[in-house]
């Protein structure tokens, strides 16, 4: 093979990284499979929880004695149990059958992976502080957090494929434009995909 080959297959895997973010190889998976520590094992049975629609989640209960953030102690003192966790390492947790029930994906070894994540919640900070967000679309069902949906929607019965709203054309495009032209955060988002 020649060198217009190396070059050829070179220059398509830097296109393929500008469109679709950095993908980890089948050895980069394995070696990162194979450094993961240990499942942490919890008591519980995920085959026992009630599912939310769509069984992406679980039905929880309310606590409504409790309308703030919980404590650290108030947590422990409930029953759960505080896994120590580098932040870094990948490592997963187990039910009592061994079904995988979470994952700690930690982060790359790469040095510039720190950079790129401080440059993403720079930017995040920065819209947040400027987007003068209204009370609707800070409380909702995901949380007490600004998130808008962008991109094509199908489903809940309409007749043919919609751009949501928030899109292109919507009072929070051009924040969403900026968020989806980072390259910082589309570097976080490809590792935890493929996480």
């Amino acid at each position: 093979m020649g060198a217009d080959y190396h070059h050829s297959k070179q220059r398509k895997k830097r296109q393929e990284a500008r469109c679709n973010g950095h993908a980890p190889s089948q050895r980069t998976l394995e070696v990162v499979t194979a450094r993961a520590s240990s499942p942490a094992r919890a008591d519980f049975d995920a085959a026992m929880q009630l599912p939310k629609a769509g069984a992406y989640g679980s039905k929880h209960e309310d606590f409504p004695d409790h309308d703030c953030a919980w404590e650290l102690c108030e947590i422990l003192d409930s029953g759960f149990t505080l896994i120590p966790w580098d932040g870094r390492t990948p490592r997963s947790l187990v039910d009592r059958a061994g079904r995988h029930i979470a994952v700690l994906a930690g982060q790359p070894a790469d040095p510039s992976y720190q950079g790129a994540a401080q440059r993403a919640f720079d930017l995040m900070e920065w819209e947040r502080q400027h987007a003068e967000f209204k009370p609707e679309e800070v409380e909702h069902r995901r949380s007490d957090f600004p998130a808008f949906a962008t991109g094509i929607l199908y489903g809940g019965g309409q007749p043919e494929p919609m751009r949501l709203v928030h899109g292109d054309t919507g009072t929070r495009g051009e924040m969403l434009h900026r968020f989806l032209n980072s390259l910082d955060l589309t570097r976080l988002a490809h590792f935890g995909d493929g996480a």
